[in-house]
């Protein structure tokens, strides 16, 4: 299990830190089915709409469609999270080589939900980027470095994150973000799909 998801040792559902008695940080360990990067090589392309049936993602925005968000990362470059274990075959057989490619980076990304109301203050410390609400507001999404580390961040909701990274630093996400969040208390919950 933790071969698939190297958060599993650490983001233990009931284990953190509390102020006195109190967490306002909620930590989830992200576990989707498939976390797909594709792109086109003129940007210029749309996602088809086999794939993404609702609007196109705007930049550095996220679009959701059921049990998947799609993430436009940059000029004609995508990332989609989801559900659906068979997306990156989709996406290949959706977008010939003669358009573009698709990356499967299922087994290369490991997650980390960040909620409560000092969510944004949490990963601000670390973060390059503006997090404030006028700034990334909900379904914003984007590429930038957390401390050492190259991440995506989405913005869910005004007090929910996504923080994805490289597998091979899932460890170094954790302890930041738990380091991080000790002024305010924090906890873990079950994982998320």
């Amino acid at each position: 299990m933790s071969e698939l998801y190297p958060l599993a040792n650490r983001a233990v559902p009931g284990a953190g830190r509390p102020v006195g008695t109190d967490s306002a940080i909620t930590l989830a360990e992200r576990r989707p089915s498939s976390i797909v990067e594709f792109a086109f090589w003129d940007a210029g392309t749309p996602i088809p709409k086999s794939i993404v049936p609702g609007s196109q993602p705007e930049p550095n925005r996220a679009a959701t469609t059921p049990g998947h968000v799609f993430l436009s990362v940059a000029p004609g470059r995508y990332m989609a999270i989801g559900q659906d274990s068979s997306l990156a075959e989709r996406l290949e057989a959706a977008i010939p080589i003669t358009d573009g490619t698709v990356v499967d980076l299922t087994h290369g990304r490991a997650g980390l939900r960040v909620t409560g109301v000092p969510a944004a203050a949490l990963l601000q410390k670390g973060l390059s980027f503006d997090l404030d609400i006028d700034a990334f507001p909900p379904m914003s999404a984007t590429n930038g470095g957390l401390h050492h580390m190259s991440v995506t961040v989405i913005r869910l909701d005004a007090d929910v994150f996504d923080v994805f990274v490289m597998t091979s630093l899932a460890g170094s996400l954790w302890d930041w973000v738990t380091d991080a969040a000790v002024e305010y208390g924090w906890q873990v919950a079950a994982p998320v799909t």
